[in-house]
Parts: C-alpha cells; structure tokens; sequence
C-alpha cells in the first residue's frame, strides 16, 4: 500500500498519541525524535535541490524557545554599531573656547559610520536608531596655568553630556590634566556625535593632546541591545 486517504487518525488507546516513524502526536503536541537532530525540513515554494532545515542540538535538559505575539522578521546577523576613534597628534586651541577634537584615528569603525577625515563624528546609521554608550576622554596641556577645564558631548550641534574640572579663582599647576566622560544616549538615525574640549587659562600654549600610538584624546561608543 503506497497511500492512505483518510479524514481522521485517532490514538488506539486513551492518552497513547500517535507515533508515525518517531514523530508522536499527542494532545495537540507534536514531537520528534530523530538521531539527525534536523526533524524540520521545509522545501519552500520550489521542489527543488535545496530546503531550509531547522537544526536540534541534542538538548541536556528541559528547553523554552518562546516565541512573542508579534510579528518578527528575521534576517542575516549583522554587527550592532561600535566603534573607537582617537587624535593622532596634538591640536593647539584657543583660550576659552569649544574646540571640536580632532578624532583622525580609527581604532575600529564596525559599519563605517565614524567620520575620522572630514568631520570627526558619529552618525547612527539608517536603521540602528535606539539606545547607545558613549564615552569619551580628553587630554588637555597647557604652557600656563589652568582654571577650567571641561569634556562635552554634543549631539547634534548641542552639547547633551559634560564633565568639568573648575579651580575657581585659584590656578592649577601647568602641565596636563585629563576628564572622562560616559553617558547613555538615545539617538535616532543620522543623529551625530562629537566631542568638544574646553580649556580656560592664562596666557600661554593650550593644547588637546594626540599621539599616533597610543589613545590620549578619543571617543568611544556602542549599541546597547535588548532594550
């Protein structure tokens, strides 16, 4: 017998199920056992040489995949944006005034979406909007002594987060003198990211500080996902 036409298979006995060459049905649940663990095996629109086939690790304990009330595309896994950028060499600056950093250097850009030549900015990229760590630090030198010194973050053109270092009327000691900032942003596509310092002093030298090797001046930041 080739084939069997029939409106209803019912379990022989109350409560057995059906089991059809390792498949058994039982109470609406369906389950497989097979030694491949690739029960799933779905040929699409096309008889053909190829098909999509849902691989079963074979599991060591009881196992959930929920999946949500929702509909849900999924596609190829790309990288979340990240990226690193730094100065490559020292800027001189002017005495109290924001100074856009000249962050030249990638250490890593994961979807191209930092600008190191022109503008020396992040931008989210078409799609990514959502939740984001920034962080950043600057170095600042100085030939005279500092009053102020202060770290912000602008999104936009309009400064979002800042760190300052102020000694009132009293200087610092010349030298060098660094601020970090981190922060959490939400951003949406082609918002932008950049970093500012600022440093007020006598007269004298002020400078951000770079270097080709190591990262002194520099602005980092990632998607945070799940939320």
């Amino acid at each position: 017998m080739s084939e069997v036409k029939v409106d209803t298979i019912s379990e022989r006995t109350a409560a057995g199920g059906v089991t059809i060459d390792g498949v058994l049905i039982k109470d609406g649940v369906a389950t497989f056992q097979t030694a491949a663990g690739s029960p799933l095996v779905f040929e699409g629109a096309t008889a053909d040489a190829f098909e999509t086939t849902f691989a079963i690790t074979d599991p060591t304990a009881d196992r959930t995949i929920t999946f949500p009330d929702a509909d849900v595309t999924l596609g190829a896994a790309t990288l979340a944006p990240a990226f690193t950028a730094c100065a490559n060499a020292d800027v001189t600056i002017s005495d109290a005034t924001d100074t856009k950093v000249t962050l030249n250097r990638e250490v890593f850009d994961s979807n191209s979406a930092f600008d190191p030549t022109t503008n020396y900015r992040f931008t989210v990229p078409a799609g990514e909007g959502g939740k984001y760590l920034i962080a950043a630090g600057v170095s600042f030198g100085s030939t005279v002594d500092m009053e102020v010194v202060r770290v912000h973050i602008k999104k936009g053109g309009s400064t979002i987060a800042s760190n300052e270092w102020s000694c009132g009327a009293t200087y610092i000691e010349q030298g060098l003198l660094s601020l970090t900032l981190t922060c959490v942003l939400d951003l949406s596509a082609t918002n932008y990211v950049e970093l500012f310092g600022y440093l007020d002093s006598a007269s004298g030298t002020r400078t951000i500080k770079g270097d080709s090797t190591i990262q002194e001046s520099w602005m980092s930041g990632f998607k945070l996902v799940g939320i």
